[in-house]
């Protein structure tokens, strides 16, 4: 019995596309075209891929708000950038803000306290040419990454390979490794459930994540049942797989 699969194939992909990350996608998506490394993203059709498109989407915005600011501040330049900054979402590394996680920490240094350098060469090659500084955001940044107000997503548990995040709004479960890559998802409420209750959903979801980490598939499907996630026809087709 593919567990896993089955949820993916009877979850109600009607709370993705209801969902204000996925309108912010539909909105945004425009901002990745001019770039042929984000050609992925742009066309982005599954809920994992679309959380990682809207990171990347607020980042180029964000790159452009503190440029823009920087470009055409004047003399007030620090002051007006860091009105522009008050107002954005960043990752904690350490004592910096990173509002541009597209670059390293040691970049972002510069949009976040010496904006002024974004207006001379060699920094405003970072103005200009956005793929001669291009990281992998989610292989370097990760977990903290995910954790940032850059995303919608709840932290659960995890062990030291991956961690585990509730998506409130697409109602599924993210298993995301340490490169920052999808490990596995668990689609909550099959489309059996026609009224989804998610009251104290962080709670009923816990001992669902405890399982996965135990790779315990029966106390999976158990838990799954007993709070309400998965319906009692669905559940049956997995106890009877899994005997």
């Amino acid at each position: 019995m593919k567990i896993y699969e089955t949820l993916e194939s009877r979850h109600n992909y009607d709370y993705v596309n209801k969902s204000n990350d996925y309108q912010f996608f539909q909105q945004n998506r425009k901002v990745l075209s001019p770039y042929p490394f984000f050609t992925r993203l742009y066309n982005a059709n599954d809920d994992f891929t679309i959380i990682q498109a809207n990171i990347i989407i607020q980042a180029l915005l964000n790159k452009h708000a503190i440029e823009d600011a920087a470009l055409n501040a004047g003399k007030n330049l620090k002051e007006v950038v860091n009105i522009v900054k008050e107002g954005l979402p960043s990752v904690k590394q350490g004592n910096s803000n990173i509002y541009v996680p597209l670059y390293l920490q040691t970049h972002n240094i510069i949009y976040s306290e010496t904006p002024e350098k974004l207006l001379t060469f060699p920094y405003s090659d970072l103005v200009d040419h956005i793929g001669d500084s291009l990281i992998d955001s989610f292989e370097v940044y990760n977990y903290a990454l995910y954790e940032s107000n850059f995303t919608t997503l709840i932290y659960l548990d995890g062990d030291i390979t991956s961690r585990a995040y509730l998506h409130f709004d697409f109602l599924t479960i993210f298993i995301i490794n340490k490169q920052g890559r999808l490990d596995a998802k668990i689609p909550l409420f099959d489309k059996r459930i026609k009224k989804p209750v998610t009251n104290h959903l962080v709670d009923r979801v816990m001992p669902v994540v405890k399982a996965y980490y135990a790779g315990d598939k029966k106390g999976f499907v158990n838990a799954l049942h007993k709070e309400k996630l998965i319906s009692e026809q669905l559940y049956r087709q997995f106890i009877k797989g899994l005997k």
